[in-house]
Formats: structure tokens, sequence, C-alpha cells
């Protein structure tokens, strides 16, 4: 990836830009950012539907310490992608691939958009929250990719893969529809 920066760290989101989470999230890590000025941080941002309002958030935070990697909509994600990232945001479906591909993920709630935990280390939801304390999303980074809390693992194979064609034709036609 041109511009890919090889020391710090690296984190991908991955999932669709119009989700709730995706602005606090951005917050998030602009915060993080702004602690660890030395730490060099590569997003990877994965994912369609640009909002204008993450957009402007994209470009305030890019440059300094952060460089942002807009790479839109991928189906299927491409390997190397999980290999290069330390930690992922994500919810849903997207943070059960992320997981499974072994990488340590961060999942946010989707009513209260705080963090849930870290999948299958803290917990198992990647929607909805249980039992599970609201966690702001950069002490989890800090845990991840300052603390090493939760480590990368090797990957799962996948033996179900699901077919998201139905579901890619809706998006598609919702998005003709705008």
């Amino acid at each position: 990836i041109k511009g890919f920066i090889e020391t710090g760290c690296t984190i991908l989101s991955l999932g669709r830009l119009n989700k709730p989470y995706i602005s606090t999230m951005l917050d998030a890590i602009r915060d993080f950012a702004k602690e660890h000025t030395t730490t060099n941080i590569n997003l990877l941002i994965v994912g369609g539907y640009m909002q204008t309002n993450v957009q402007t958030k994209i470009d305030a935070m890019q440059g300094s310490n952060v460089r942002v990697f807009l790479l839109g909509e991928l189906n299927p994600v491409p390997q190397n992608l999980f290999s290069l990232s330390d930690a992922a945001i994500a919810v849903s479906g997207c943070a059960r691939i992320c997981s499974r591909q072994g990488v340590p993920t961060i999942t946010v709630d989707g009513n209260d958009l705080q963090g849930i935990g870290v999948l299958n280390y803290t917990t198992n939801n990647s929607i909805f929250r249980e039992d599970e304390p609201k966690f702001p999303i950069k002490k989890l980074l800090s845990d991840i990719l300052l603390k090493k809390k939760y480590p990368k693992t090797e990957p799962i194979p996948e033996t179900n893969l699901i077919n998201y064609t139905v579901h890619d034709s809706l998006l598609d036609y919702k998005k003709q529809d705008r």
C-alpha cells in the first residue's frame, strides 16, 4: 500500500461507513493518536457508503502520525489487510471475520456506541452488549496496541463460506435509489 508506514501500528476498520459507530470510532482513533504522537498509525478503512461527516473527520485526522487509507468496498477482503493489521474495529459479521483472521477486534455497541470489548477475549457479542461494562474505544486500542493484552492469533480457516450476493445486490439497489 503506497504510503504505508512499516513501523508503528495498523488499525483496520471493516464495515459500512454509514453506521452510527463510525464517527465515534474515528474520534477515538484521533484521540489515541494525539496522546501517542510518537506512534505512527496506519488506518485502513474498508467499506462503502461514505458520509460527509465521516469524510470530514478522516480529512482532519490525516497527517502528523496518522495515515488514512480509504480502500472502498472490497469483496473479498484481501488476506494481506488482516496480516498487516494489529487491531480491528468492527461490528456484526465484519467483526467476526476480523477475529477469525486472527486480528484482535474491538466490537462497538449499536445503542450506546461504546466499546463492548475485544471479541473472543472479553466478549462474544458483536452488536449489543449484555452484561459487559462500557469501554471507551480508545482504552481498548491502548490495551491491544500498547499493552499487548490481546495478541494476534493464527487465522481460523473458513469452512462455511456465506454467500452475500443477495445482500450486496440489495445494497447496490439502495445506493442507486439515492
